[in-house]
């Protein structure tokens, strides 16, 4: 990462990827540093916003949602968008607003795995346990065993049917790269969870993570 941008430093695939480090560990500042270069360099892209959005995760997420909105807005046909949107609205506490958008999704894209994971969280929220397990299948395991990020997100899953045991080990997973432990900490779909002392452990772990985290680079 500090090579490529040592040969391109405005390149706008290499800057997310990097604000993406920074947003999995926990670093706000570093993340919005990063995310106002790629606002610079593409004001009107929607990942750029995203980005933006993404640094209130270990502040308050509540102030992002307005550039997850924008986002949507300005190409609301792109799944991430649609996607990203129906997530704020569960951070934010206003689960109405992300149904229409997950029924949107399931439309467009009904075998894709970040749809068919949203719709196991929505399933849960409204308490239709048996209609979300059906959603707990091999290759959102397979795909979480991938990818750390979506494995945090099946954790929420898990965490908002009652599946303590279960949520608690796919959250252990993801923080193995992804440790934003402030919000891990306050996030509304861990209720569930939060007081478990396994789920205190993580969060400290967390802030142990966060803090060994250095990474050094200049704009030219």
């Amino acid at each position: 990462m500090k090579k490529a941008l040592e040969i391109e430093p405005v390149n706008g695939d290499v800057l997310f990827g990097l604000a993406e480090i920074y947003m999995f560990a926990g670093k706000s500042a570093s993340t919005t540093y990063v995310a106002d270069k790629l606002m610079e360099i593409d004001p009107l892209n929607p990942t750029s916003l995203i980005m933006k959005a993404s640094f209130f995760i270990d502040t308050d997420i509540k102030e992002g949602l307005s550039f997850f909105e924008k986002a949507y807005q300005l190409d609301p046909e792109n799944l991430i968008t649609q996607w990203m949107l129906a997530y704020a609205y569960f951070w934010c506490e206003k689960k109405e607003l992300a149904y229409p958008l997950i029924a949107k999704l399931k439309l467009a894209a009904p075998d894709w795995a970040f749809t068919r994971q949203i719709l196991f969280l929505a399933h849960g929220l409204k308490g239709e346990k048996v209609l979300a397990i059906q959603y707990a299948t091999a290759d959102l395991e397979t795909e979480a065993s991938d990818d750390r990020h979506f494995a945090f997100h099946l954790s929420e899953c898990y965490a908002v049917i009652g599946e303590t045991e279960k949520a608690l080990d796919l959250l252990a997973y993801s923080m193995e790269l992804f440790y934003p432990y402030r919000f891990l900490s306050t996030n509304p779909l861990y209720v569930n969870i939060c007081k478990e002392e396994r789920f205190l452990q993580l969060m400290e772990k967390g802030k142990g993570s966060r803090r060994r985290l250095k990474f050094n680079f200049s704009f030219q």
